[in-house]
């Protein structure tokens, strides 16, 4: 980044001062990612820079490219960087049908607000109380039409303007605050893995944990055949299962049951030992780290199929280095 660009955002950072706690409708941080898609075409959103704690720069936003946006802390106003000038895109404070000028581009030069109790439905689940802002310009066959925001989230979907007609860009899949997206059947799962190499010469297990949450407004009943409620596999590159948690455990056969109030969650995981089912310590290479809930939530008697809850992510083992002294 330049220096003018740097004295550019140095001097936008002071245009609000109102700063407040949580952060509303531009919760994405590096790591986090958004794909959206539209007739089989994909376009996925990073965040691939930042600046300060309030500039972010996204791989794309509402369709444009590495666009840089400012938001005061909680993300009710949020500015747009447009040929090195910014401007007031939104404020998700004020009342519907309030109306701002703003160039997002060649064709769009106005976002009103047009709804703040919208429900959005999309392939990555259900959306509601979100925000639709619609948008207004001097190009017929170019340009925004619409955009819908999320509290805690953010964008949803949006909308163009083409020469065949409006092209509408719909959320598919999201990981948002290490949430995973779409919330199957109301339940939102979140993952927790080990980040980088491990080194099997300083620990000897590694954890994995799966936590289910009820985004739904009925209580969600999870049923096991026997006391195990989750189990962590080690795979290796070929698919193959080296190992499982529950491969030296002793589980009762009786059924039972979780339930999982609005609002509740639950989280399920533990420690698997870095050696294959005969006791070898895993030799040091790339391999797969799965858990799974062993339950279904599907109701009894019911022709509802449960989801099956798991996630992987890469496990990398390695070995730290030792230098022998004489």
């Amino acid at each position: 980044m330049n220096t003018l660009f740097k004295m550019l955002v140095t001097g936008s950072l002071a245009m609000s001062s109102a700063m407040i706690s949580a952060n509303d409708y531009l919760p994405m941080q590096a790591g986090d990612s958004k794909v959206f898609h539209h007739d089989g075409n994909e376009v996925t959103v990073k965040v691939i820079e930042t600046y300060g704690a309030n500039w972010k720069q996204y791989s794309s936003f509402m369709g444009k490219s590495q666009q840089w946006v400012w938001s005061d802390d909680a993300s009710q106003k949020v500015y747009w960087l447009n040929s090195g000038k910014t401007q007031l895109l939104v404020d998700f404070s004020r009342p519907v049908g309030s109306v701002f000028n703003v160039s997002v581009d060649e064709c769009t030069s106005q976002a009103t607000i047009a709804d703040k109790q919208y429900v959005s439905t999309t392939s990555a689940g259900n959306f509601s109380n979100a925000t639709r802002l619609t948008f207004s310009g001097q190009c017929a066959d170019a340009g925004l039409l619409e955009a819908v925001f999320v509290p805690r989230f953010g964008l949803v979907s949006y909308a163009q303007q083409s020469l065949i007609g409006p092209v509408h860009y719909e959320l598919s899949r999201a990981n948002v605050g290490g949430v995973s997206y779409p919330v199957h059947n109301g339940i939102a799962m979140a993952t927790e893995f080990p980040i980088g190499r491990i080194m099997s010469n300083e620990q000897h297990t590694v954890s994995a944990y799966l936590t289910l949450e009820n985004r739904s407004d009925e209580s969600i009943g999870f049923h096991f055949n026997t006391s195990q409620t989750f189990d962590i596999a080690i795979l290796a590159a070929d698919g193959t299962v080296l190992n499982t948690w529950s491969a030296d455990k002793r589980f009762m056969m009786a059924f039972h049951s979780i339930e999982l109030a609005p609002g509740e969650s639950r989280r399920f995981g533990g420690e698997i030992a870095l050696k294959d089912f005969n006791g070898q310590i895993l030799d040091v290479g790339s391999y797969r780290l799965r858990i799974t809930i062993t339950g279904s939530n599907a109701p009894q008697a019911s022709v509802f199929t449960g989801v099956q809850y798991s996630a992987e992510a890469p496990l990398y083992i390695d070995q730290r280095m030792t230098i022998s002294r004489p």
